[in-house]
């Protein structure tokens, strides 16, 4: 039996199948990817809501996370990596992009307990699997651009405010369902 939502609503699982371990953290994390509040960059908001693919790879960061799997979106750049040499990584590509990295803590050796913020310079490597914040400049659609199976679900950029509203009124919504099976 199924329950009308209202007008506009799209449901995220709060109990995800037994055969998704992870679904509702890396549905809940993308969702609030793709919201105003966010330091995503426009473009890979954007990509949020124009693709609905993604795919498991290794390609990003190989040389620092070898051998570790992740979801992508299926952008034009990430469709030319299928026939990628394994050797391939981060450390012998071109850079693409920079980025500032705000606010890293970093705390002083010369005033002991003195922590100051920092804006780190960083540049971007093809395949470094950096993702692009708000302050990326250069070939932001050849950045990484994670995303997991859910990315079909978000339709449009948010408030947070606003999604959590509805994170909440569905959770009570399905809650209210649940209770009203068990008092049959």
């Amino acid at each position: 039996m199924t329950y009308p939502l209202p007008s506009g609503w799209s449901l995220l699982p709060v109990v995800p199948p037994a055969n998704e371990k992870r679904g509702v953290t890396s549905k809940l994390i993308l969702r609030f990817l793709a919201t105003d509040e966010s330091n995503a960059h426009p473009t890979y908001k954007r990509k949020l809501l124009e693709l609905e693919e993604t795919e498991y790879t290794y390609v990003f960061g190989r040389a620092r996370w070898p051998g570790a799997p992740h979801h992508v979106l299926k952008t034009p750049f990430f469709a030319q990596l299928t026939t990628l040499p394994s050797d391939e990584n981060e450390t012998n590509q071109p850079i693409i992009g920079h980025s500032t990295i705000h606010d890293m803590v970093k705390t002083s050796t010369l005033v002991p307990h003195h922590v100051e913020n920092v804006r780190l310079e960083k540049d971007i490597c093809r395949l470094a699997g950096t993702v692009p914040n708000a302050t990326a400049t250069g070939d932001i659609e050849s950045m990484a651009m994670y995303a997991g199976q859910g990315v079909g679900l978000i339709k449009e950029i948010l408030p947070v405010r606003e999604v959590v509203e509805r994170l909440v009124a569905e959770a009570q919504f399905l809650i209210s369902h649940i209770l009203s099976f068990e008092n049959c």
